[in-house]
């Protein structure tokens, strides 16, 4: 599968923003739901270190904080830009992302 700089990008974001999402959850949690909640914050952030390697390979480099809500810093290859996330393409890579987590939960319980 060839690499994609845009849908990189956007995949990034999205663990960007799903690892906030666990932060807060996080802290309003307590009990079993607290220790799911950082369960799957760890999985997320275990994810978004392979898409930081899988960025760093392709010498790509994205910011971890928006500059303007939405809007995120990079570079690519020397080339340095900003590049907007829509709220569809962000949830739409969230989606996807939780759907292949969940996935995998699944084969690594496999009794349910």
């Amino acid at each position: 599968m060839s690499f994609d700089p845009i849908i990189a990008l956007n995949h990034h974001v999205a663990l960007l923003r799903l690892v906030e999402i666990a932060k807060e959850e996080v802290t309003k949690c307590s009990g079993i739901n607290l220790l799911a909640a950082k369960y799957t914050g760890r999985v997320i952030v275990a994810e978004l270190d392979r898409s930081r390697e899988t960025l760093r390979a392709n010498k790509m480099w994205v910011a971890d904080q928006p500059t303007v809500e939405g809007i995120y810093r990079y570079s690519m290859r020397g080339q340095r830009g900003e590049h907007e996330i829509s709220q569809d393409d962000l949830h739409l890579h969230m989606r996807a992302i939780m759907g292949d987590l969940e996935r995998a939960l699944k084969r690594s319980n496999p009794g349910d």
